[in-house]
């Protein structure tokens, strides 16, 4: 019976941390009683019958729940088996530092093994609900687990050592003094504290590094960006003259009106620098769309604008930012590139409201919201072999900050127009 009440808490133990690395919220539900009903009855008939050892035992209870993983999130097998083993390895070392506090009660109070097992459950049971709560270790993987895999497992490697050098010892000589325990529990949480701060400080300034990077690549086009408006500024008294000089052209006055607000339509797309300027107060964002915007223009595209975004301080990095705006506003140019000139034209919405609102619009030859979604794919594309990395990477990115893709497909006068929208949320409130 107390096997079968510790077993169950080491397998409520492993859920509760697998949620946790999976960066979803816990929750009790069917799926997770049936799990650990299930790794009950299994490790029961397996010990009444004797088909496997503890060991064997041990390990499939563990392959059921890593079958639990493969049905309850949306993960690829390959990520999913990086993020178990972390998993069981977390629930093995907190085993080991859960067994110090009933060693040392075992020290004034003799206790048999199954309380002890019973005891060493609870305790890591309830820690484990506590630092759940206090830390989202799925949250840090989702951030740096590509940096970082590599040093994680080649820590894991030095600690198992240690714990396998740990277990061995008892076994060998079926007792363990407990000033040695103590002295190798307080050194593995030592070495893993001070490891895991020196790597998530590495990947920390790499990513400082990569913001600055950033901000040197985009100032020399803020600073044309300011250049270009300043020269627009400069420009528009001869702008007021030239409407003077059409009203004064002698012209019936339909034709004047019509010649007026071609001029100004002419005018008002020149001004769409200032718009970026006086709207967009983050420099290495606003130099990034101008950029973008200028580019299309000399190759004949349109770019309509709706812009206001403060510092971008949404919890993602701003290179992360830029690259998703970039990523989507390069596929809409590639689209409308290829159609009648009068379709050449591109929108985007990027407002700071609520965290961080993007909206790029464009003609499209799509009939259908699912033949995007198609493309999202890594490596499928209309634009031929070795291309369609892209939306992958959005895709990537949605995935890391739990974001949302809105796709629309509206029928206008010039036909069908896609709107491919993100939410970002302040992912620091």
């Amino acid at each position: 019976m107390a096997g079968r009440l510790y077993l169950t808490m080491q397998i409520m133990t492993a859920i509760v941390w697998i949620y946790n690395i999976f960066n979803k919220k816990f929750r009790l539900h069917v799926l997770n009683i049936i799990t650990v009903i299930a790794g009950v009855m299994t490790a029961s008939i397996l010990n009444r019958y004797e088909f496997v050892n503890q060991w064997g035992i041990g390990i499939i209870v563990y392959i059921e729940l890593f079958v639990f993983c493969l049905i309850e999130f949306e993960f690829p097998v390959f990520q999913s088996v990086e993020r178990f083993i972390v998993t069981v390895i977390l629930v093995f070392m907190g085993q080991v530092v859960a067994g110090l506090p009933v060693l040392i009660a075992n020290e004034y109070v003799e206790l048999n093994c199954d309380v002890q097992y019973l005891l060493i459950n609870i305790i890591l049971l309830i820690s484990s609900l506590i630092l759940t709560r206090i830390v989202t270790i799925g949250k840090l993987m989702d951030k740096y687990w590509n940096d970082i895999k590599r040093k994680i497992f080649l820590g894991i490697a030095f600690g198992m050592v240690i714990v396998l050098y740990l277990i061995y010892y008892i076994r060998q000589y079926h007792a363990i003094h407990i000033s040695m325990y103590f002295i190798i529990v307080v050194l593995l949480v030592g070495f893993y504290f001070m490891y895991l701060h020196g790597i998530v400080t590495d990947c920390q300034l790499k990513k400082s590094e990569q913001e600055r990077e950033v901000e040197r690549k985009y100032d020399g086009a803020y600073n044309n960006l300011v250049d270009a408006v300043r020269m627009q500024q400069h420009d528009f008294k001869n702008h007021i003259q030239a409407m003077l000089s059409i009203a004064d052209s002698g012209k019936d006055s339909r034709e004047i009106c019509e010649q007026q607000q071609e001029y100004c339509r002419e005018v008002m797309g020149m001004l769409s620098d200032s718009k970026v300027l006086s709207n967009v107060n983050s420099h290495p964002l606003a130099g990034f769309i101008y950029d973008k915007i200028r580019m299309a223009k000399e190759l004949g595209i349109r770019t309509e604008s709706n812009l206001r975004v403060n510092q971008c301080e949404v919890g993602i990095p701003l290179y992360e930012i830029i690259e998703m705006v970039g990523i989507l506003l390069d596929n809409a140019y590639e689209e409308v590139a290829n159609l009648e000139k009068e379709r050449q034209c591109v929108e985007i919405k990027l407002r700071e409201e609520e965290g961080l609102q993007l909206q790029i619009g464009n003609p499209t030859t799509l009939e259908r919201v699912e033949e995007f979604f198609c493309l999202m794919d890594k490596g499928k594309s209309t634009k031929g072999k070795g291309r369609g990395l892209g939306l992958a990477k959005i895709q990537e990115y949605c995935k890391q900050y739990d974001l949302d893709v809105l796709v629309e497909i509206k029928k206008r006068e010039n036909g069908n127009w896609i709107y491919i929208g993100l939410h970002v949320e302040n992912l620091d409130k």
